[in-house]
């Protein structure tokens, strides 16, 4: 799974550098890049989050006609743009906080097997002692 997440990160790194490149409809499919990086999650992250970066940095500053459409067609009461560029707005952050959750999941993950591998060697310790106050000297148990 690890190679996946890798490859989705990746293309969502590429199609949101893509995107920006496309004048107008470059903010329209940045939602494409944005399922991508949500997809890329655990440890391949930071790719993922590159991407949402860059998507929003392409749907506020390099693409002004994107906000700037949607914000006129809504003054004469076309809703739909507005929607739109609400909609890809709002899918950016729900795919920064699936990365957030992937993230979290994986810290107590890494967290658990620590606690569990100081559970060990704690127990290890338990057992050579009582090895060694049974036999007066240290019993070779393993």
């Amino acid at each position: 799974m690890t190679i996946l997440n890798l490859a989705f990160g990746i293309v969502a790194l590429i199609l949101s550098i893509v995107f920006i490149f496309i004048p107008f409809y470059g903010g329209h499919f940045a939602y494409i890049s944005a399922f991508f990086a949500a997809l890329s999650g655990k440890r391949w992250s930071s790719l993922g989050i590159a991407a949402l970066i860059i998507n929003l940095i392409n749907i506020f500053l390099l693409s002004p006609s994107f906000m700037n459409n949607a914000i006129v067609r809504y003054n004469s009461e076309e809703w739909r743009e507005l929607a739109i560029a609400i909609g890809v707005i709002v899918i950016q952050f729900i795919a920064a906080f699936i990365l957030y959750l992937y993230h979290r999941h994986a810290r107590r993950k890494a967290e658990l097997e620590m606690l569990d591998y100081e559970d060990q060697e704690h127990l290890v310790s338990v057992i050579e002692e009582v090895d060694e106050s049974e036999d007066g000297k240290k019993a070779d148990w393993r």
